[in-house]
């Protein structure tokens, strides 16, 4: 599949991490990769937005490799989550390898919900992916979110010494115990 996105496909720069946040318009990507932007990190960060996957292909080789993917789902509209489904078939598997989380907004107003917050935990489950829960209402909550995402990228990008995506993923996990007959 060449329209598969692929972490091996090109080479990052040294001391620099590439993030892309997918998610509908209106998911407030966009906020969130500003703020990621505004916090002091010790390696370069890049960020790219997209509506969707797959990608355009790049002639020109200027779109720097991605090193970690987030994909962006707003609780209040269906058409984020469709966008997401259809998306995640796009990315190479190495990135469910700790290179990927699924932020999801407006998880606090049940009222407003259109989508199912137990289709989103499913899709997390499939995928071995983290999700979490976040909003970008006040730069409060949007800094918080924005550092948990950073702090991810840092493992995924190799800037934190001694730790990896699988070693996280490994500690994710959870297990659960039949019970005795």
């Amino acid at each position: 599949m060449s329209k598969l996105l692929s972490t091996f496909n090109k080479v990052s720069a040294p001391n620099t991490a590439t993030v892309l946040l997918v998610g509908a318009e209106g998911t407030s990507k966009h906020k969130l990769a500003e703020a990621m932007l505004n916090i002091d990190t010790d390696f370069n960060l890049n960020m790219l937005t997209a509506s969707s996957l797959p990608l355009p292909k790049d002639e020109s080789d200027s779109r720097p490799p991605v090193n970690f993917v987030v994909f962006v789902i707003d609780l209040s509209n269906v058409l984020s989550m469709t966008i997401v489904e259809s998306s995640v078939k796009y990315l190479d598997v190495d990135y469910f390898l700790g290179r990927c989380c699924f932020v999801v907004m407006k998880a606090e107003d049940p009222d407003n919900q259109n989508v199912e917050m137990m289709a989103v935990t499913g899709l997390s489950d499939v995928y071995q992916s983290p999700m979490l829960c976040g909003d970008v209402k006040t730069i409060r909550n949007c800094q918080c979110l924005a550092r948990k995402l950073l702090s991810m990228v840092e493992i995924a990008g190799g800037f934190k010494f001694g730790v990896t995506p699988l070693l996280i993923d490994a500690t994710r996990n959870t297990f659960n115990f039949e019970e005795e007959l």
